[in-house]
């Protein structure tokens, strides 16, 4: 199964449940870079605490350094990213997404998807950038800018803890890729 970047941003919500070897979203990650497309990669494994995820997701979309490591500023820089890190498309890929905040309440790892599900749609919008555009461009059409996260788990295995949680509240598609 061959997933393009096209398709993940025509999805109904910004989360795509991905079934596969951490190696093929690394070939996905890989793929969907390009001049006009920021996509960035978190290792899960890396973020099993609140702490550890903020450290993380600051390295990788390069947050400045008033960045205070908390929901309210995270949430902030995830709809201020044109500021620094211009771009046609928004794509996150987390490996291992069982791992994702397993340290962590619940509440913590529904905090991080509902901050996830209102950035996406702040940037289809254009809510995020419309001030910035029309004070800088006129009155100029506001284009929409995606932003789609990718959440891998190995196929072998049924999710777990606060993943697993989620998907069972949540309507999000589930790709499985060929094992």
């Amino acid at each position: 199964m061959q997933i393009q970047q096209a398709e993940i941003m025509e999805l109904a919500t910004p989360f795509l449940v991905l079934e596969c070897q951490g190696r093929d979203l690394e070939a996905l990650a890989l793929n969907a870079r390009s001049h006009s497309n920021v996509a960035r990669t978190l290792r899960g494994s890396k973020c099993r605490t609140k702490q550890a995820f903020f450290d993380e997701i600051a390295a990788a979309f390069q947050f400045p350094s008033y960045f205070g490591e908390n929901w309210d500023a995270f949430s902030e820089c995830m709809n201020d990213l044109t500021d620094w890190l211009p771009a046609d498309s928004y794509l996150l890929f987390i490996s291992d997404a069982d791992q994702l905040l397993s340290a962590e309440p619940y509440k913590e790892f529904e905090t991080l998807m509902g901050i996830l599900n209102r950035t996406a749609s702040r940037w289809k919008t254009g809510s995020n950038h419309a001030r910035f555009t029309r004070a800088t461009k006129g009155d100029e059409e506001i284009k929409e800018i995606g932003f789609a996260v990718v959440l891998q788990h190995a196929p072998e295995t049924e999710p777990t803890g606060n993943f697993k949680a989620w998907l069972e509240e949540t309507d999000t598609q589930r790709l499985v890729r060929s094992k």
